[in-house]
């Protein structure tokens, strides 16, 4: 299963590349995906069931290509970087996924550009 992982995101990055390399410029490469992955923080009644299926829960970071500029992932509710990545991380959800008292601050992360670089997230009013 990790094999299948690592391939498809290696696949969609060197489309991404060439892709960057025919538009004659440097402009950044997103990717998004819906995982588990190693380390990864739940929180008790956050709507997240513990389930790891094959091998799923050693997915980190390392698995994923050098050339995403950033890589939005989904499952965990929870706003979170992966093995401490800056450009690799769970956004969180805005809206409450389980009980409310397991919510937390709820956020959603906001990506920068050329012109406005690094991240940061906007917290949702309770």
């Amino acid at each position: 299963m990790l094999d299948g992982i690592r391939t498809h995101y290696a696949t969609v990055a060197a489309l991404a590349e060439q892709k960057r390399e025919e538009l004659g410029t440097d402009i950044p490469i997103v990717a998004l995906g819906h995982l588990f992955t190693a380390g990864g923080l739940t929180h008790d009644g956050d709507g997240v069931p513990e389930l790891h299926v094959g091998s799923l829960a050693h997915v980190t970071a390392g698995i994923f290509p050098a050339s995403f500029d950033y890589l939005a992932l989904g499952h965990l509710h929870v706003p979170q970087k992966v093995n401490s990545s800056e450009t690799i991380r769970y956004s969180g959800s805005p809206l409450p996924m389980g009980s409310p008292a397991s919510a937390g601050a709820l956020s959603a992360h906001c990506v920068g550009s050329e012109s406005n670089p690094g991240s940061h997230p906007f917290f949702v009013p309770p």
